[in-house]
């Protein structure tokens, strides 16, 4: 699995960028050596003071005037009234934002062609999300993991289309075809254990954690050793934080009547687009605290993925539209990173942050 940085000598690979309604661009660290700029998904590289500038010991990238770098105007970024929304076949925008305007939306290539990704040596790198360590938790998964070439670790993921794969190009069929944050999370223990990760992926495009607690026979089966359970996106918009936790606990409640021994890894959403309703800010900040408290009432059958946490303060260093696979509510590749780099280091107990 590419980490997201290396912090012993100070690289960060693949960190993702959009000139989206400005010419300057924000690293997540100020950069004493900009090494590459390039669009992964078109093989275009880019080269400073043609394509852009950078002054070294600064976190800004900015676009020059006669730069092949993509960029999006604020208009673009916001189609005309009329123009297709989804769910559409043919869309390029969502409505129901919190101004009335239409969002620019795509499911497919569109943001990883106008994005672009940056390798760079960080001055340092100073990022602290403060996640607690679980070492207590997941027990019987961890003793599984020490089997080696043995043994064979059945997980089951149920979630929505994030989780399902959406907007990450292996997933779209586009270069550079980077895998889901769950395929990556599986590969990693597989490498780091020699042990075979089996993956059930159930999760659902538009799916809430009601459509799971309705349809268990779907989802539940008496081998899977850990179930990752990763929801809600699709229900910031129609519940409440405490309805949301209460669907949780009766999901884990589901799944061990099909598998006694089973554990659970809860995953907490990535922030959406703040514009729009579905995603108004604040939901994910309550959502988040809510499967925090419940995963801390559980004792040690269950432990907790905060990507939101992680998620949020990325966003205090980075534009939005630099994390995006679909301009709404789904991660690019390097959010799926960030997904996976979150998940991997509770299940290997290992700082990837």
């Amino acid at each position: 699995m590419l980490k997201l940085w290396d912090r012993q000598n100070g690289i960060i690979r693949q960190e993702s960028g959009m000139f989206a309604g400005s010419d300057k661009v924000s690293l997540l660290f100020p950069a004493r050596k900009i090494f590459r700029v390039y669009t992964p998904a078109t093989g275009m590289e880019y080269f400073p003071d043609r394509d852009f500038d950078h002054v070294s010991g600064t976190a800004e990238l900015r676009r020059t005037p006669e730069s092949r770098i993509p960029f999006l105007s604020e208009d673009e970024l916001r189609p005309e009234k009329g123009s297709p929304c989804f769910p559409e076949p043919d869309a390029i925008a969502v409505s129901g934002t919190v101004d009335g305007r239409l969002l620019r939306f795509d499911n497919r290539n569109f943001f990883a062609e106008h994005q672009f990704c940056v390798d760079y040596a960080a001055e340092k790198i100073n990022f602290d999300p403060d996640l607690s360590p679980q070492h207590d938790r997941l027990p019987r998964f961890r003793e599984k993991l020490k089997g080696g070439k043995r043994s064979t670790v059945k997980i089951t993921l149920i979630g929505d289309s994030i989780s399902e794969g959406f907007n990450a190009t292996s997933f779209t069929r586009h270069e550079p075809f980077a895998p889901a944050y769950s395929t990556q999370v599986c590969r990693d223990l597989e490498d780091r254990f020699r042990v075979r990760a089996e993956l059930r992926n159930l999760a659902i495009e538009g799916s809430g954690c009601q459509e799971a607690e309705s349809n268990p026979d779907r989802w539940r089966t008496p081998d899977t050793d850990l179930y990752i359970i990763a929801y809600g996106m699709n229900d910031f918009y129609n519940m409440t934080a405490d309805e949301f936790a209460a669907v949780h606990r009766h999901l884990m409640a589901l799944a061990r009547t099909c598998s006694p021994q089973c554990e659970f890894l809860f995953v907490t959403s990535m922030t959406g687009n703040p514009l729009w309703e579905r995603t108004f800010p604040g939901k994910d900040r309550e959502f988040a605290s809510a499967i925090r408290k419940f995963v801390q009432s559980c004792g040690s059958c269950a432990a907790l993925a905060d990507v939101q946490k992680v998620s949020l303060m990325l966003l205090e260093r980075k534009s939005f539209y630099d994390l995006t696979g679909n301009g709404v509510n789904h991660p690019n590749d390097f959010g799926h990173r960030v997904y996976a780099s979150v998940l991997a280091g509770v299940l290997t107990e290992t700082p990837y942050l």
